[in-house]
Order: structure tokens, then sequence, then C-alpha cells
């Protein structure tokens, strides 16, 4: 986008290179957030774009504000959860993308939570890279479900034992970021 497209008047942000783009303050980084809260429409010869599985209301989702919500009630549900459990939170993580939502001690030490909100009652849900990695590689992670989060929730705490040491779970791969890297090479313009 250029100036004229009103970007500069949201975000106080001058137009930079990547690799120049300066440290945000809170109130720009929150401006500039702003930018992308607006969802695509759904092309109009793909109705089932949009489209949400009825007995788990999980899976083509495009409903971006009520997804939000319902991993706002998720996060709000956990953080209850785990308080009634005499866990203290320290620290909100979510904005952070380090593969975890919430910091907390618990009577067993130091937590790293990730919660997932589920909008329906099966349990199934998404993890990106980070998340599946820290869950492999740091025992202090601990995935938090909360299935119905809107309406009837229902909290689960998974261990990263029981979710990939044991036939409890299967986990899918879903998707593969192809990235061409030649076709870069001759886009950027050299210097």
């Amino acid at each position: 986008m250029s100036s004229t497209d009103g970007v500069q008047d949201i975000t106080g942000i001058l137009n930079v290179q990547l690799g120049q783009f300066p440290k945000l303050d809170e109130h720009q980084a929150d401006a500039v957030r702003s930018l992308f809260t607006a969802a695509p429409l759904a092309p109009q010869n793909h109705p089932e774009i949009g489209a949400v599985e009825p007995e788990t209301g999980w899976g083509k989702s495009q409903d971006r504000e009520k997804n939000r919500l319902i991993e706002q009630a998720g996060i709000s549900w956990a953080i209850t959860h785990l308080r009634s459990m005499g866990w203290k939170l320290l620290r909100d993580r979510q904005l952070d993308y380090v593969g975890y939502d919430l910091d907390f001690t618990s009577p067993g030490g130091p937590r790293k939570v990730e919660v997932k909100g589920i909008g329906g009652p099966d349990l199934a849900f998404n993890l990106t890279a980070k998340e599946y990695e820290l869950s492999r590689s740091d025992q202090s992670w601990l995935l938090v479900a909360v299935t119905r989060a809107l309406d009837a929730p229902s909290v689960r705490l998974i261990e990263p034992s029981e979710l990939h040491g044991s036939t409890a779970f299967g986990i899918t791969p879903t998707q593969y970021r192809v990235r061409g890297i030649s076709l870069l090479a001759e886009e950027v313009p050299q210097t």
C-alpha cells in the first residue's frame, strides 16, 4: 500500500524497506494490527468456503469474528480453570508467537500453556509448527483444550506425553509451505 491509501495516516509509519522496518511502540503495533482485521469475502462460485462442519463447529469456517470469540472464551475458561487448581498466571504470550499462549506457575513448577478454544464438542484443533515442536521438546508445555467454548465449556488438560505418546490422538499434517527459491532471488533487486 502507498501512503495515499491511508496506511501512513492510520499507523504513523513511513514507507520503509522491510529490512529497515523500525521497532513499533504499542500504539503503532495496534494500528498495524487494525489493518488486518477484515475477513476476505468468499468467492461467489465457491459456496463451500465459509461453511462450518455442522457436527463439530470446526473445519472450513471463515467466520473470523466467531473464531476470535471462541479463542477468547477458551483463554478465559482456561485461566479460570487453572487458577481454580492453584496456578498463578505470570504472563500473556499470545502476541509473542512463541509456541504457547500463557506463562503459569503451577504447584509442579513453571508451565507454558497453549490454549485451544473449540466451538464444537469434538476434540479437534490445529497446531502451528512452533506449537508442535515445543510440545515435543519442552515438558513444561501444556495444552488446554476448551470444547464448546461459547455455550457449554468443557476444559481438558493434555500433557505432551499424552499428545505424542499414546494412541488417544492422531496427528496429521494438513498443510505444507512451498517456496520457489529461484523465483525469489530473481525478484529481489540487487543493491
